[in-house]
């Protein structure tokens, strides 16, 4: 759980609760998109659950894993909400 005193929107009065899937973020069926689950309307603190989706992306030129290419990601795609969303 991530604690912000702050958001992008402005100032904000609660925590941010984030849940990231990792799916493929191309795929059409089944559509795999980043939501909003709750929202906070009151000026009391509350609890805002987002949720997002991230794809990480690895060098494919060495298929038996021989050590001689790098293991890890070379870049993570992402989807999430806007700003203005939240």
């Amino acid at each position: 759980m991530q604690h912000a005193q702050a958001t992008m929107g402005g100032p904000m009065n609660g925590e941010v609760d984030t849940v990231d899937n990792f799916h493929q973020v191309w795929t059409i069926n089944p559509v795999h998109l980043p939501e909003i689950d709750t929202k906070c309307d009151s000026h009391q603190g509350c609890v805002l659950k987002t949720i997002s989706v991230s794809e990480n992306f690895y060098d494919r030129l060495d298929e038996f894993d021989t050590g001689s290419c790098p293991i890890a990601a070379l870049e993570t795609k992402a989807k999430l909400m806007s700003r203005q969303s939240i």
